[in-house]
């Protein structure tokens, strides 16, 4: 039994040996500590929320079993290293790109030949189910299969696929762990499936343990391991974490997490005392008897040593050992699964071999069977039986003899470099890819190391800085950061890509150029590896910069030079209510614009002409014939009811000339639009004052006459009547005679002060003086004068006072001039009937100006001759007599006029026409809040 320990143990020490001379692609590594130091430190990922774990507490802090775990090996590794927590999905991420160098998974989630497992076991990891206290409790995975649905954590992938597996029919919810024991404690939902120590410390956190409940039932899962694409780090800590677990170092971590009532276990010191000594009582005990059996299980023990290292070794570099058996024809696997279990002949062996390698191998299993060589190089391509498709193998075999000294065995160590040989082909493809890119770029590019070193330079950069060899020996004794373009700029510590233009003169090769530079450091892990520098010839973009510049300032200058004169014609247009249009014929548009940059508003044709009154239509339409292609130009003044720019109707003057093609042909007209409304107006009010001018000659002519005639009626009845008083005895006669010469007296001071009045027009606005007044008395003593008036006996005359009072601010002495000429002219027209004067308050009336006011309404009704209806518009105009044979000047009306305009008021006449009597009436605005 010895023996044969020792045999197979001699034969695997034999092999391992002979893989040292195997061909070695990895160079000496550093050691851990040199490797992962305070500015490079080791980056390990954890999950931010899988307490007592790995989580972040209610500070922030990263906190766990297995952050307890990691710090204490590592710092007896004396590595430096830097923990980051984040959600499992992202952690998991960070890992496969590189951007971490370590994470502990219970899922055996990396199944990569790139990523390392640890073989220590840091602790068990198993599913245990949430509920409410109230609920049954779950004891078997089959209760859960009339559930209606189960909540999962996001993102727990591992969960969910042993769930789909027990239950595959089973719903399940995906949410948060605190949304979901919230809806379980408010019976929303029946069950949360997640990790046991998890949901215990889950529950204790959210402070639901009176409520919720961990059932009894335990799902295995996985084992937290260590996972690292280093193995070197992943197997020092294998071989710390074990020598500090059994010297009993984390185990007070353990109890810190799950079993934490044993920390507060204080046993006496007496205790303590008597029990080691009773311990090394033990142990001398032990030792002695073992010393007994010392010798016994000296060999024994060696060759287990050995076979451990041996499979250890092979574990770690993935190798199987073959054995040929000369006697019997069959080789079978020592160790390893690379052939069936029964083992295969000598021709069903070399059938796998690929058929290129297959003659070579044969000749080499020859030489070294009949002793010519005793060692066996294989590498060559290896059909699997597992794959049934070829992969790469490569190890070394040698002879064992028998007792009787021939060869007996061929052992052989073989491993599966297909990855290897794939990652070196892929690797080569990369480097071949990158170096025909590198070359064959349209960007001139070269390659310095991390010192400053040149590397290389691609074809473009040589001939961007025509180099030669003086030129290349120049660059390649001369290092990066002393270069003279960036000396002094480029700092070679900066992580940051450096920017530079420079103007590029080099002597030896004849180069002046401006040459821009890029330079862009590469880090690998946080190490520089290499600085590519990346350039163009920028002479020609600078030269066309500049006279871009130029041509940009010279640009500037026109357009400001343009908007200038834009400013100074929109000026002009604009104070010469003038617009520039344009017309087009394909689209029958016409468009206006002050600026001759944009159009203001487009109309067509039709739009145009619509806008025209009727009489204009005719007119515009010859003069604008124009607009539908006729090569002709044209002004015409039209008058438009409305127009894009004016509401109101205006009058334009409009004059156009034509545009033409390439071919002659009319495309459209352009020219100007000018506002002549206040030209035509002013014409208007010219011809008007004109005939007004041309009348008021003959109104004066015939005023004078009727002058002359009014003033001599009553100055002859004063004089002849004066004469007769002196001749007249009868007393009645006499008081009859006074009584004429009193009203002719009374007629010719009327019409003098008519004539003073007229005058006073002439001269200047009549004067209005307002005062707080009572008018409904005065316009009693006002009705009192007037009846005296009325001398017709067929005549009534009537007063409408509608108020007992009236206060109000008006001119009372203005508006008696007013109801006083009413009733003169009443007095004069009527002779049968009645003659009405009045008064009342009117509300919300329109002024001219368009607001609403509230004043006194006046008016003189009588049932005399009436006015007909075609003479009503100028009864209040100067000189005008509807009767030339009734006394008046014709100004007392124009004078009513003059006072109601005054007051901001209206004046007016109402009459169905001749022999129907009238109504003349005035409204002034006044204060209705004084009316009582």
């Amino acid at each position: 039994m010895h023996k044969s320990f020792i045999t197979y143990g001699t034969r695997l020490l034999f092999f391992m040996l002979s893989l040292l001379s195997l061909p070695q692609t990895a160079t000496a590594q550093k050691s851990l500590s040199e490797i992962y130091t305070k500015e490079s430190p080791l980056t390990i990922v954890i999950d931010w929320d899988f307490p007592p774990y790995e989580y972040n507490d209610t500070y922030g802090e990263i906190t766990g079993f297995d952050v307890d775990i990691l710090e204490a090996v590592l710092k007896r590794m004396s590595v430096e290293y830097t923990i980051e927590t984040c959600d499992w999905t992202k952690a998991k991420e960070m890992f496969r790109k590189g951007e971490a160098d370590m994470v502990i998974d219970p899922y055996n989630t990396f199944n990569d030949s790139i990523f390392h497992y640890s073989s220590i076991v840091l602790t068990d990891y198993n599913l245990r189910i949430a509920q409410h206290k109230d609920s049954p409790t779950i004891t078997d995975i089959s209760q859960l299969k009339s559930a209606d649905g189960i909540q999962v954590r996001f993102n727990d992938s591992i969960t969910v696929k042993i769930l789909k597996e027990l239950l595959p029919e089973t719903q399940i919810r995906y949410s948060s762990v605190k949304y979901a024991l919230s809806r379980i404690a408010n019976g929303q939902e029946k069950y949360m499936l997640w990790g046991g120590q998890p949901l215990i410390w889950k529950i204790k956190e959210l402070g639901m343990e009176e409520v919720l409940k961990v059932s009894e039932l335990v799902i295995p899962v996985g084992e937290f391991r260590v996972v690292s694409t280093n193995e070197t780090l992943v197997n020092q800590f294998d071989d710390t974490f074990a020598r500090m677990e059994q010297a009993g170092e984390l185990q007070q971590i353990r109890d810190k997490w799950f079993n934490p009532e044993r920390l507060n276990r204080n046993t006496p010191t007496i205790v303590i005392t008597y029990i080691a000594i009773a311990l090394v009582i033990v142990v001398i005990i032990m030792i002695a008897i073992k010393r007994i059996h010392v010798n016994e299980r000296k060999l024994n023990n060696r060759a287990e040593d050995i076979e451990h290292m041996m499979r250890t070794a092979l574990d770690m570099n993935e190798y199987t050992i073959i054995e040929h058996d000369l006697t019997t024809g069959i080789t079978i696997d020592k160790y390893g699964t690379m052939l069936p279990k029964k083992g295969v002949g000598l021709d069903e062996l070399f059938s796998h071999f690929h058929p290129d390698d297959r003659n070579r191998l044969m000749s080499q299993f020859t030489a070294i069977k009949s002793g010519d060589t005793d060692k066996w190089d294989i590498n060559a391509q290896w059909k699997s039986y597992v794959s049934n498709q070829y992969v790469s193998i490569q190890g070394n075999a040698v002879s064992e003899k028998g007792e009787d000294g021939k060869i007996r065995y061929i052992v052989g160590a073989v491993k599966n470099i297909t990855n290897e040989v794939e990652q070196e082909r892929r690797d080569n493809e990369l480097a071949n890819r990158f170096v025909k890119m590198f070359d064959s770029t349209l960007v001139a590019m070269s390659l310095y190391d991390k010192d400053g070193h040149l590397i290389d330079f691609n074809t473009n950069m040589r001939k961007l800085c025509n180099i030669n060899d003086v030129v290349e020996e120049a660059f390649r004794s001369t290092l990066l950061k002393d270069m003279p373009l960036i000396k002094g700029d480029f700092d070679p510590d900066s992580h940051e890509r450096f920017f530079i233009c420079q103007h590029l003169v080099l002597e030896p090769g004849g180069v002046d150029k401006y040459i821009e530079f890029s330079i862009t450091p590469a880090y690998e892990k946080g190490e520089l590896i290499h600085y590519l520098i990346t350039a163009r010839d920028v002479t020609y973009a600078r030269e066309l910069y500049f006279k871009l510049k130029q041509q940009r300032a010279e640009l500037h200058n026109t357009n400001e030079q343009i908007k200038l004169y834009e400013s100074e014609l929109n000026y002009l247009l604009e104070n010469s209510q003038m617009w520039v249009w344009s017309s087009d014929v394909a689209s029958q548009t016409i468009s206006f614009s002050r600026s001759l940059q944009k159009k203001e508003f487009t109309l067509s044709f039709s739009e145009y002409v619509s806008n025209l009154y009727e009489d204009q239509k005719e007119t515009a339409m010859k003069a604008l014939g124009g607009l539908a292609g006729e090569d002709i130009n044209f002004n015409v003044s039209l008058h438009f009811r409305k127009s894009p720019v004016n509401a109101e109707p205006q009058w334009v003057a409009i004059s156009g000339i034509p545009m033409h093609d390439g071919q002659g042909k009319v495309t459209g007209h352009f020219g100007i639009v000018r506002d002549i409304t206040k030209l035509m107006e002013t014409q208007d009010r010219l011809k008007n004052e004109t005939m007004h001018s041309e009348d008021s000659g003959k109104l004066k002519s015939i005023f004078l006459a009727n002058m002359t005639h009014e003033i001599r009626t009553p100055l002859n009845a004063i004089v002849g009547f004066s004469d007769l008083l002196q001749v007249i005895d009868d007393p009645n006669e006499r008081k009859e005679f006074i009584r004429i010469i009193r009203n002719n007296c009374d007629m010719l001071m009327r019409l003098i002060n008519d004539i003073i009045e007229a005058s006073n027009m002439n001269q200047g606005p009549l004067a209005i003086e307002t005062e707080e007044v009572d008018f409904a008395i005065v316009f009693n003593d006002i009705c009192q004068i007037l009846a005296q008036r009325i001398e017709e006996p067929g005549v009534e005359f009537i007063i409408d006072n509608p108020y007992a009072s009236f206060v109000t601010r008006i001119d009372k002495g203005r508006l008696q001039q007013v109801i006083t000429n009413f009733t003169t002219n009443a007095v004069k027209y009527t002779h049968q009937g009645h003659i009405k004067v009045g008064y009342r308050k009117e509300e919300n009336v329109r002024t001219d100006n368009g607001e609403k006011s509230s004043g006194i309404y006046m008016y003189c009704e009588d049932t005399g001759s009436g006015i007909p209806i075609d003479k009503q518009s100028t009864v209040f105009d100067r000189f005008v007599k509807l009767n030339d044979f009734v006394q008046g000047t014709g100004l007392g009306l124009s004078i009513c006029k003059s006072i109601a305009e005054r007051c901001g008021g209206k004046v007016g006449v109402d009459s169905e026409g001749e022999g129907k009597g009238s109504t003349f009436w005035i409204w002034i605005p006044c204060d209705i809040n004084l009316i009582a």
